[in-house]
């Protein structure tokens, strides 16, 4: 049901921020969660154990995870969308530019997963986390300075690559954290919930972008905006990193 109203709400959210169904999508969505969790605290066998909501290393890798895929899906809708209405370039040439973005995960997944088995992945985490919110304040440089004239496409790919390096480092820790506190509660029932939080900040993401941009952004301010937004969800979940005591 919280998917639900977060993708309803990316619907009707190209009518822009001040849209009343897409905050109330927003809104239920929340209140929809809130409800299921207070439910579950007072059921004797829970569907999912609450011990393992309010588990520190789970809480921080689901929204490390969570704010990792919102940034993933702002990104992969802004960038197509800036470079084809700002810059005039073809829908063909976009599709190849973003490429450079899941490109870089895929290539830097074996490091990541190296460097979360040499560090703590908490440590891991945090490194991952920052670099992704540094490179999305790249891309908001690139993406305001758009009313001035199309500039060098390989700032846009160098951006992309640095924020999809960031992913790479967020993903594998973030995964590894809730497998470890997923096995040591219900690890059916915590790997499903993780993964509800991942397309949760997915949908998010794209509902950002609608509302944000709407039918006709009209200038490069919003593009900045949406990019803007995901380096501060990165920041949001690098602080939530230093909450708990678990040693890892």
């Amino acid at each position: 049901m919280p998917l639900t109203a977060e993708v309803s709400a990316s619907i009707v959210g190209a009518s822009g921020l001040r849209s009343p169904l897409a905050w109330g999508g927003f809104v239920l969505a929340a209140t929809v969660l809130g409800a299921f969790v207070v439910i579950e605290r007072r059921r004797a066998a829970p569907f999912v154990p609450p011990k393992l909501l309010v588990e520190s290393r789970f809480a921080r890798s689901a929204v490390a995870a969570m704010c990792q895929m919102f940034c993933l899906t702002a990104t992969l809708l802004t960038i197509p969308l800036y470079v084809t209405t700002r810059w005039g370039t073809g829908s063909r040439t976009a599709g190849i530019l973003v490429v450079a973005l899941p490109l870089a995960m895929t290539v830097l997944a074996p490091a990541a997963g190296l460097l979360t088995e040499r560090w703590r992945p908490r440590q891991a985490l945090r490194i991952g986390l920052l670099c992704l919110a540094l490179a999305e304040t790249g891309l908001m440089a690139v993406l305001a300075s758009g009313d001035s004239g199309p500039g060098p496409m390989w700032t846009l790919v160098a951006t992309a690559t640095c924020i999809g390096a960031g992913m790479a480092l967020t993903q594998t820790p973030a995964a590894a954290g809730a497998s470890r506190s997923a096995q040591e509660a219900d690890s059916g029932a915590g790997l499903g919930v993780f993964n509800m939080l991942r397309f949760v900040g997915a949908a998010t993401g794209g509902a950002a972008v609608a509302m944000i941009l709407g039918d006709s952004p009209g200038g490069a301010a919003p593009f900045a905006i949406v990019a803007a937004a995901c380096a501060g969800a990165a920041l949001v979940a690098l602080a939530v990193t230093f909450a708990g005591r678990t040693p890892r």
